[in-house]
């Protein structure tokens, strides 16, 4: 008996000591932030790869092709380039698993027409559908877009997990500085992106950043666009950036009908000089506009379920059957933000009823319903507008929608300071305090 208690003894010993180890084991790797696989091997630190200046474009795109073929989940790659100046004759691509970081003093000019930067190699990658490419980051770097024409500067793709921080974004003329589709996980922080011009005043949507949807008329050169419509962008956090001389911030003009994006988070930014709206969005469940310094010539905020014309709007591939009007509620909080608008509504909540079905450019049959807008918090907020016809909060068929403890000046005589229009009930105004010069 004392021999077998003796060996249980030991035995229960060894197991203690094996789960100790294993526990530490899986305590260093949360610490770490790395995941660990069955047998208990690291992911790998990235494999740096530097470029001089001297090797140019062409070695920049040799060390991101070398990532390209070589680069893992657990065994990422990193991009280095050194200081100085970089005419790109096209556009450079980068691929999953891979980090660009550029040292201070490295500048991006654009030289051909082209993009600066494309996600992946489009209408080369065929197998790229769905959130193909994964796991990129572009670190530093002022990326000069030089007014040259109208495409995009970074255009990004059937992606998840895009990181783009310290970013200098700049000098677009009738187009955006980033664009995005199809993409499940977008954190851009701490950039800078100003210079940001129109001469075609006819056409406002010229985001910094645009979250678009897969569709040729909207988004080309990728590979199974109109095939996968139903891959709407989700998971986007912008936050800590600063937005000068610019049309708009982020947003979108197009949506999917009954494919809302999902999970947009606009935090803590600076808006100054902005002539559209400091942040126009469509279509999105999940939405969070916190802590943010706007001031812009047009609207400040401005959500819409529904526009006042179809444009823009697209049906999912499986037609009006997938259209379900109950899918179009924001679930939202505009909370804590400073706004001021010279010439438009501070924050502006458009739905909109549709009574027979009506097609705008694309030629989409957009089904009748009611598109109204709800479940919105709008909280906390100091909002100044100025112009005759402009309101501080304005909101149009509206449900469920809770307006408190807003600070509200400077509304025109001949304008309301809260207006709720038509259809909306279940508007709760609570606590806001009102100051009419």
């Amino acid at each position: 008996m004392y021999f077998l208690e003796r060996n249980c003894r030991t035995a229960v010993k060894v197991l203690l000591v094996f789960v100790a180890v294993i526990s530490a084991v899986m305590l260093a790797s949360a610490l770490s932030g790395y995941v660990y696989a069955d047998d208990v091997s690291s992911v790998q630190p990235a494999e740096v790869i530097r470029v001089a200046h001297s090797q140019g474009q062409r070695g920049i795109q040799k060390a991101l092709d070398r990532a390209r073929d070589n680069a893992s989940s657990d065994h990422p790659y990193e991009v280095v380039v050194e200081a100085g100046t970089y005419r790109l004759n096209g556009a450079l691509h980068i691929y999953s698993n891979t980090k660009l970081t550029s040292e201070p003093g490295v500048l991006f000019k654009e030289k051909k027409r082209d993009n600066l930067l494309k996600v992946g190699t489009p209408g080369i990658d065929s197998q790229a559908h769905g959130f193909y490419y994964q796991n990129i980051t572009i670190n530093g770097g002022s990326w000069d877009r030089c007014r040259l024409h109208d495409s995009t500067g970074i255009k990004i793709a059937h992606a998840a997990n895009v990181t783009l921080e310290n970013v200098e974004l700049c000098n677009a003329e009738n187009s955006h500085l980033v664009e995005t589709a199809g993409v499940n996980g977008l954190y851009i922080k701490n950039c800078r992106f100003h210079n940001s011009g129109r001469t075609n005043y006819g056409n406002p949507g010229y985001e910094c950043v645009q979250i678009d949807i897969l569709a040729k008329q909207h988004f080309n050169g990728y590979q199974a666009l109109d095939s996968e419509i139903d891959y709407v962008s989700k998971n986007i956090v912008v936050e800590n950036c600063s937005f000068d001389h610019v049309v708009r911030t982020v947003g979108s003009h197009t949506a999917v009908i009954g494919r809302p994006f999902k999970n947009v988070v606009f935090k803590n930014n600076t808006v100054t000089n902005c002539q559209d709206a400091g942040f126009y969005m469509r279509n999105v469940q999940g939405l969070r506009i916190v802590g943010n310094r706007i001031q812009s010539r047009g609207t400040g905020i401005q959500i819409f379920n529904m526009a006042y014309t179809a444009d823009g709007y697209y049906l999912p591939r499986r037609g009006s059957r997938a259209y379900t009007a109950s899918a179009e509620k924001v679930n939202g909080v505009i909370a804590n933000n400073t706004i001021v608008s010279s010439r438009g509504n501070g924050i502006y909540l458009l739905g909109r009823r549709i009574h027979k079905a009506v097609r705008g450019n694309s030629g989409e049959a957009v089904p009748k319903g009611n598109y109204y807008i709800g479940n919105v918090k709008v909280k906390n907020n100091v909002i100044k507008t100025r112009a005759r016809g402009a309101s501080p909060i304005l909101v149009t068929d509206g449900r469920n929608i809770s307006i408190a403890a807003n600070k509200i000046a400077g509304p025109h005589k001949k304008s309301s300071a809260l207006r709720i229009n038509g259809g909306s009930r279940g508007i709760r105004i609570i606590r806001n305090v009102i100051r009419v010069r």
